[in-house]
């Protein structure tokens, strides 16, 4: 499959990739399509999310590789974490690290072409500041923290994701990207990004050697926290919506997670 190129040739384009270039991402309303399409997850890429539609990903390969996750790491049952009282397992990290990788090496391959194209054009500070950074591990243990507050917090609400509802969720998802390639032009945004997300989808299963509904299904099960973390975020925006703070939603999410942070008990036990 031929890999689709990304213009750089705007100055809002190459602003928003510099900007975003190291950016960690622990808010997950902001990653709600992690659930519903892969892309970001924890990985810390917030421009991956930007870049993605015009960059291609080996999405079968990155399947394989999940598929091969318990093979291929022996200690990926050792508990690295437990918030709450709820253990987290080494598994989790490196799902995130697998998922790194992949975007990684893409944006990598991108920023090397971009420096041809226009390298010349630019001085030595400005390269760099364009360069990607790959997440670092002390940034991956601070999601699954900020995850798991936000998971406990959101049973504790009432608006936690159970196996059941996440399947719905997803499943819905699913079919109602199947029913936009029926009802829309191939020129339009909306039927491209519906089909970007069904041929993720059916690579990954494919990597993964199973079928769609069994992939939906892991999907739908990985995805349980973070889809209840979006629904408590968003309970959290009308709250700000209603209230009269004076920062931004960013900022008053922030604060949510820090005072929540005071209340749950956090042990790092480490990787290694």
């Amino acid at each position: 499959m031929a890999k689709n190129k990304v213009s750089f040739e705007t100055e809002e384009v190459r602003r928003q990739f510099a900007a975003s270039k190291s950016v960690s991402n622990g808010k997950f309303s902001k990653i709600i399509l992690a659930a519903l399409c892969i892309v970001v997850v924890l990985a810390g890429a917030v421009y991956a999310a930007k870049l993605f539609s015009n960059k291609e990903v080996d999405w079968e390969a990155y399947g394989e590789a999940l598929a091969k996750l318990e093979e291929k790491y022996d200690d990926h049952d050792k508990v690295i974490l437990v918030v709450g009282g709820n253990e987290i397992k080494k598994s989790e990290y490196y799902k995130i690290k697998i998922l790194n990788k992949f975007t990684f090496d893409s944006l990598m391959e991108l920023y090397e072409e971009y420096i041809d194209d226009f390298g010349s054009t630019m001085n030595k500070d400005e390269i760099e500041a364009l360069k990607p950074v790959p997440v670092k591990d002390e940034d991956i243990i601070n999601d699954l923290i900020l995850l798991e507050i936000g998971y406990l917090e959101a049973i504790k609400c009432g608006v936690a994701y159970n196996s059941e509802t996440a399947y719905s969720k997803m499943n819905t998802t699913y079919y109602a990207y199947q029913e936009v390639l029926t009802t829309n032009s191939e020129e339009e945004e909306v039927y491209r990004k519906a089909k970007e997300f069904l041929d993720q989808a059916a690579a990954v299963a494919k990597g993964m050697g199973v079928t769609r509904d069994d992939y939906i299904r892991y999907l739908a099960e990985d995805s349980i926290k973070s889809l209840s973390v979006t629904e408590l975020e968003s309970d959290w925006q009308e709250a700000f919506t209603d209230s009269d703070y004076e920062g931004s939603v960013e900022e008053y999410i922030d604060e949510r997670y820090e005072a929540l942070r005071q209340l749950y008990s956090v042990e790092i036990r480490g990787l290694d």
